[in-house]
């Protein structure tokens, strides 16, 4: 169920500023795709030394930042997922029913020479090999 998850559902990472008491929540998946829309739309603009500097933090600083937060909320839904995991393991709840061998089933086809249309081609059945 975890896997249908959108960034809505996940909860958002706190940060402290530093220096300061502050505590701010960051959606990393939202604050990736705004630091990579303003970097491409940054390219369009007039180039100017405080634009580069613009680009040069976002891409250096804030973008590794984020994912790096991305990674850690990925971590802790794993370890949430763990742990449920290991209280419906001690539960004893039953195992779900998964079938371990698939049959399969294989259909042969024999087909009779004279039974085809004389106008068309017959298929190829099989290529007899002729060795001199």
């Amino acid at each position: 169920d975890d896997d249908d998850r959108t960034e809505k559902d996940e909860p958002p990472v706190i940060v402290n500023v530093p220096f300061t008491s502050w505590a701010i929540s960051v959606y990393p998946d939202a604050a990736l795709v705004w630091a990579s829309s303003s970097l491409v739309l940054s390219t369009f603009l007039q180039p100017t030394i405080y634009y580069a500097v613009l680009r040069h933090c976002v891409l250096t600083l804030l973008m590794p930042w984020l994912l790096q937060m991305k990674q850690a909320q990925k971590a802790a839904r794993t370890e949430r997922q763990r742990e449920l995991d290991l209280k419906a393991l001690l539960l004893n709840k039953p195992a779900p029913i998964v079938p371990h061998l698939v049959p399969l089933v294989r259909l042969a086809l024999a087909a009779d020479f004279e039974a085809y249309d004389e106008n068309y081609a017959r298929p190829l059945l099989y290529k007899e090999f002729v060795y001199d």
